[in-house]
């Protein structure tokens, strides 16, 4: 048995727009869950039509139709062929609001391991601008005794 229609949504206006890669398979009855029997599935082209062809054995099987954001449709494939298009309507769910903190710390205070760390840099460089200043007085005084 061949089905195939065009799976569309309602927009805002009421007016009938298609559903672009839509899913449609038969569901396996043997599967936990919403799984793809044999292979038999397809999707809507960008027009929101499909086609499937399903051996006659399956024909009271469930067809399921899956979009993300829409309520997921199960049918059998007589009722998808009596209409000429199948609308899905849309599903959504609200997500408790999510806060997010940052620890308190402390501005002010520089970490003690910081500390620790600078300390022999700066007397380094204390010691280093130390010897500059004392050779920049040795300088001056050697050039005053030459003149």
């Amino acid at each position: 048995m061949k089905i195939k229609s065009k799976i569309v949504e309602k927009n805002n206006k009421g007016l009938l727009e298609p559903l672009v890669g839509v899913q449609i398979f038969i569901a396996d009855p043997n599967a936990e869950g919403l799984k793809v029997l044999n292979g038999l599935g397809t999707t809507t082209d960008g027009n929101g039509n499909f086609q499937l062809d399903i051996p006659d054995s399956l024909v009271y099987d469930d067809v399921v139709i899956q979009y993300m954001g829409y309520r997921t449709l199960l049918t059998d494939a007589q009722y998808i062929n009596m209409s000429p298009y199948v609308i899905l309507e849309e599903d959504s769910i609200t997500l408790p609001g999510v806060t997010i903190t940052a620890p308190a710390r402390e501005k002010d205070k520089f970490p003690d391991w910081l500390i620790m760390l600078l300390i022999p840099f700066v007397f380094s460089v204390l010691i280093l601008i130390y010897k500059v200043i004392n050779r920049n007085k040795e300088r001056a005084q050697h050039s005053s005794k030459l003149r």
